[in-house]
């Protein structure tokens, strides 16, 4: 326990030391051995910045001047990868890679499943480039991933969601019901540019693409009030004099409406739209910030006893709110999965199922307009038009069918005047 103390004393201490960023462990991509690590990842541009990050910590740990006396490193890696390979020595190899286990519990006090996804990128690295390791021992010191009490991982109630549109920005409100209502995941946020919507008149409403070009691609929709908040942060940011293109993102980063001089700063037409592009991070600090400002969260009471969780993790309550009620509004698990973009738990028919080829009453349109869309729909407001809506279709479909009806007996009385009968 000393021990354990003495090391996070050290940890701040070195922290305190550093100017700002400079804790940040750099990278050379251009090494042959980070090429090797990447190249699974080729397609998953999100899946890839994980696991460079989490890479990251290990290079940052084994640079500790500490940690060469300890584990016998004669000179430092830096950024480059290929000196983490340490001429195939395995025995070294491991036991640092046991090391860096023991620190990131005693000395950074991560949860389990944290220090998995470390333990995991660095058997990735190690593989990728042929290097044969007992990964079962060293599995050992990461333990025991799954100590989650049965009511932890929760979905977010309607009041919580309340609570964090309550002080949500434009911005912050379309972020907040787009993974609500079309439960998205957090990482697809960034890579979506409004090109990959498509506008659906007659429900009021938009089609997505998540994903789009990638081999993970799938659609979902959104309810009719978030639609409302796209559109208002999108006519906003045409307001202040940004051309919206298909290449725009959906999410950018945020720009202030008025510079020192009080004058109006606009986005130009001849900005690039990589300019505007917001990180997975900066998503993840707004989810963040929304927690606390609302009460769901409290400042005084956050965890730090190792292994602890909050009863909604932050970015995954929103896909288990869509999950639990799409189910609860009688939507088949088959059609949810697809609406989620599951990839396992659909099986084979993934490979023969085609949701533009079924329309009617069972197309992926009709069952989350008609079945999930009001269970999906947060405010009580947004409910009750949803609700007129629905009435102004059905009383359309009536009248169109009275029409029909009609038009059919005018039809019959015209040809029996025409016979005699």
């Amino acid at each position: 326990m000393h021990n354990c103390i003495v090391l996070r004393q050290i940890e701040r201490e070195r922290e305190r030391g550093r100017p700002k960023h400079a804790h940040i462990q750099g990278i050379n991509e251009n090494t042959e051995s980070f090429k090797n690590y990447l190249r699974k990842f080729r397609n998953s541009p999100n899946t890839k910045i994980n696991y460079t990050n989490w890479l990251k910590r290990f290079i940052e740990y084994v640079n500790l001047p500490d940690v060469r006396v300890k584990a016998g490193i004669q000179s430092v890696v830096g950024d480059n990868t290929d000196l983490l390979l340490f001429d195939n020595d395995k025995r070294k190899i491991q036991n640092i890679i046991k090391y860096f286990i023991d620190y990131q519990y005693e000395v950074k006090g991560l949860s389990p499943a944290t220090v998995h996804s470390h333990y995991m990128a660095v058997k990735h690295f190690y593989e990728s480039n042929e290097i044969t390791l007992n990964w079962p021992i060293v599995k050992e010191y990461v333990g025991v991933v799954s100590n989650m009490k049965r009511d932890y991982d929760m979905p977010y109630t309607y009041e919580e969601i309340h609570k964090m549109l309550d002080m949500a920005d434009e911005r912050e409100r379309c972020v907040v019901l787009l993974l609500a209502s079309s439960g998205m995941r957090r990482g697809a946020l960034p890579e979506l540019k409004y090109g990959d919507l498509k506008w659906i008149e007659k429900y009021q409403i938009y089609e997505i693409r998540v994903y789009a070009g990638f081999p993970e691609e799938y659609t979902s929709y959104c309810s009719i009030e978030c639609a409302a908040a796209l559109n208002s942060y999108l006519d906003f940011r045409r307001n202040y004099g940004e051309v919206i293109t298909d290449d725009s993102y959906l999410i950018r980063k945020q720009f202030n409406t008025r510079n020192h001089k009080g004058k109006i700063k606009v986005s130009y037409a001849t900005d690039p739209p990589q300019k505007h592009k917001i990180s997975n991070k900066n998503i993840e600090k707004m989810l963040y910030h929304l927690l606390y400002d609302s009460g769901i969260r409290k400042h005084g009471d956050k965890v730090k006893r190792l292994g602890d969780r909050h009863r909604n993790y932050m970015s995954h309550a929103y896909r288990k709110f869509f999950e639990n009620k799409c189910l609860e509004s009688g939507v088949d698990p088959f059609y949810v999965s697809v609406l989620m973009g599951h990839k396992a738990g659909i099986g084979v028919e993934r490979s023969y199922y085609r949701p533009d080829s079924i329309q009617g009453e069972y197309s992926l349109l009709e069952l989350y307009v008609k079945k999930a869309m009001p269970y999906l729909t947060i405010s009580d407001e947004s409910r009750l038009k949803l609700k007129n809506r629905e009435l102004e279709i059905r009383l359309k479909e009536e009248s169109s069918r009275f029409d029909s009806l009609q038009e059919q007996i005018n039809q019959i009385m015209a040809a029996n005047k025409k016979y005699g009968l």
